[in-house]
């Protein structure tokens, strides 16, 4: 995607959470059935930092309304969570989840964003779910794996989300509806866009539009072997896919730092 029409697309973005954060928020308060896939690495996690006599420390990039945190307090019922949130619209996680220590900051989500270097080693389990579909280019969503894998101790899971929207019938068709809207709108968009880049509205409001991109297989693959490369002892795990109605709307990547 052309440099200008990434920064049109990610304000637009940052324009629908500041206006429709809160309807989107109340949309996604369960957990996703692919968590469930991930368990075993979480509780492993999990009993490692309780053997240290310490909370399980959890990073979450784009952590909306702490959703997987009040997941995480169910499915690991005992276990003590510290938890830190970066998203654009921390206000989201304004709500308190009972027994969770949660720390939640406001972070820039671009084409060049970066984690913080005071993020780096410290947590057991790092996440980005529903994030990197809204990056604008591959430079910022490989900057973010980088920076995931780069945060965990060793034998720290990470593991991330890539949004299918174009594979589904239903929401292709809205992609393409609101990606046309938008060209209209902000001509400087036409013919701007690269594979897998599109817009969605949401819930029919006027002038609403969120970017999202596809990531493909063969994205994912460069993805994965970049944030492996990023520190010392990381691998792939693997990847599956769970969600939606088919059971295909998200591809999940998992990574895991060796304790050698």
């Amino acid at each position: 995607m052309e440099k200008k029409a990434a920064q049109l697309a990610d304000r637009l973005t940052a324009e629908f959470y500041r206006r429709c954060g809160e309807s989107f928020s109340a949309t996604r308060q369960g957990g996703w059935p692919g968590w469930e896939r991930l368990l075993e690495p979480l509780r492993a996690a999990a009993q490692r930092a309780a053997d240290e006599g310490r909370a399980v420390r959890v990073l979450d990039l784009g952590c909306g309304n702490l959703r997987f945190e009040r997941w995480l307090a169910d499915a690991l019922p005992g276990v003590a969570v510290e938890a830190t949130g970066l998203d654009r619209e921390p206000s989201l996680a304004k709500d308190a989840v009972p027994g969770l220590a949660a720390e939640v900051v406001a972070a820039r989500f671009d084409d060049g964003w970066r984690l913080p270097a005071g993020l780096s080693g410290r947590f057991d389990v790092a996440v980005a779910f529903g994030l990197l579909h809204h990056l604008t280019g591959h430079a910022g969503r490989r900057a973010v794996l980088e920076g995931l894998a780069r945060t965990l101790v060793p034998g720290g899971v990470a593991a991330a989300s890539c949004w299918r929207f174009l594979n589904d019938g239903r929401l292709g068709k809205k992609a393409r509806v609101a990606t046309a809207d938008a060209a209209v709108r902000w001509p400087e968009l036409a013919g701007a866009f690269g594979p897998g880049d599109a817009f969605l509205g949401w819930q029919g409001e006027e002038g609403v539009f969120r970017f999202c991109h596809n990531v493909d297989e063969e994205e994912l693959g460069r993805l994965a072997a970049a944030a492996v490369a990023a520190a010392p002892g990381m691998r792939e795990e693997g990847r599956f896919s769970a969600d939606g109605r088919t059971g295909e709307l998200n591809r999940y990547l998992v990574l895991w730092r060796s304790l050698g």
